[in-house]
């Protein structure tokens, strides 16, 4: 699933099928909490990162939930996978766990969230609305990300 005119950032396209397989579970929860891992990257990814010229490593956002461009690359996947379904998750990313090789990732499904952002005006949602009324689009810079889109 891509934006309008954008495309995916590629390493989190490395995590589609994972991150599609999470959202199945997290549906079929209904509400309770789903746990899985983000595997620290092996060789292979590794070698797919350098290939698209990102670095990996600690996370070069500050205040990012997901620790790691590694763990962000996931959510990124987790989120548009979820986003084209239509739910409303909450998930957090936890602490590394080196006898495991990856950081803790839980997440579930919130249906009353959903409930209540329908009840909000739009003035009060985390995105502004359009000047005709319409909820706002969802926005990010391109001119910020750090890979380019061959093609």
């Amino acid at each position: 699933m891509t934006g309008i005119g954008y495309q995916p950032d590629p390493l989190s396209v490395l995590w589609e099928t994972a991150a599609a397989n999470a959202v199945d579970v997290v549906a079929a929860g209904q509400g309770r909490w789903y746990g899985t891992l983000i595997a620290d990257p092996g060789p292979r990814q590794q070698a797919a990162a350098a290939a698209l010229g990102i670095p990996l490593g600690r996370d070069i956002v500050k205040g990012r939930k997901a620790k790691t461009r590694w763990c962000r690359a996931f959510v990124r996947a987790f989120e548009r996978e979820r986003k084209a379904r239509g739910l409303t998750v909450q998930w957090q990313v936890g602490n590394r766990l080196p006898a495991l090789g990856g950081r803790a990732f839980r997440a579930r499904i919130r249906d009353r969230n959903v409930r209540v952002v329908h009840r909000m005006p739009l003035s009060k949602r985390i995105y502004d609305a359009d000047e005709d009324g319409s909820a706002g689009a969802l926005w990010a810079d391109p001119a910020e990300r750090d890979w380019a889109v061959n093609g």
